[in-house]
């Protein structure tokens, strides 16, 4: 999915279509701006991350972060 409003809106419909409501996004010098603005006006609950908090995660022993990677597009 690209980094624009219509890819905004298609992770925002994959999600809904997923039974999501709450998203975690790592913060990443602004690019996360125009998205974390789109899904929360679309009713998700948006969670900005730092990216140190991301890479302890797996420290933790929570879960590994994923990427868009794993989603559709």
């Amino acid at each position: 999915m690209n980094n624009d409003a219509a890819g905004w809106q298609a992770a925002a419909e994959w999600l809904l279509k997923a039974g999501v409501d709450r998203v975690g996004i790592e913060a990443s010098g602004g690019y996360e701006r125009g998205v974390v603005a789109a899904l929360r006006e679309a009713g998700f609950k948006v969670i900005l991350h730092q990216p140190l908090q991301v890479r302890l995660l797996p420290a933790c022993g929570c879960s590994a972060p994923r990427t868009t990677g794993w989603m559709p597009g």
